[in-house]
């Protein structure tokens, strides 16, 4: 038969256990999350300085370049 002080100590790792399952999936999430913004900001940067250098170009071609 179990003491109660050693059905506590298990409570309280199996609790401790949860809670870190948690935050590692709460942490694997942000990542996750952060990754995809950090992804599509780069993208959106490409695609603006691509699209400012076509511009530029334009500008050359058309007023005649400088």
């Amino acid at each position: 038969m179990k003491r109660r002080g050693s059905l506590f100590v298990e409570e309280t790792l199996l609790l401790f256990l949860a809670i870190g399952i948690f935050v590692a999936f709460a942490l694997t999430v942000t990542g996750m999350i952060k990754g995809a913004l950090s992804g599509i900001l780069g993208f959106r940067n490409e695609t603006n300085t691509l699209l400012s250098q076509l511009v530029n170009a334009a500008k050359q071609l058309i007023l005649g370049g400088s």
